[in-house]
């Protein structure tokens, strides 16, 4: 994945449906990106509901601002 492709799903959400994989590599390139897990967990939620309560749990780990997490998966704001 591109910067500014990156730079584009921080800003506007709603392509991130089509962007699960690139953001499933990008998370095994940056373990420890918060924005990284932030995004695969708001990309996931329309998958598997397993898949997603696992990473929703190890984003909220890695997340230092847990209102931001929740703010992004239940209102699409961070």
């Amino acid at each position: 994945m591109k910067k500014e492709q990156f730079n584009q799903l921080v800003v506007d959400y709603s392509k991130l449906d089509n962007q699960f994989k690139e953001l499933e590599k990008l998370m095994i390139k940056f373990p420890y990106s918060q924005p990284v897990r932030m995004l695969n967990v708001k990309s996931c939620i329309s998958l598997d509901a397993t898949k997603f309560q696992q990473r929703l749990a190890l984003a909220a780990f890695y997340t230092s601002d847990r209102n931001g997490l929740r703010s992004l998966i239940e209102k699409g704001k961070c």
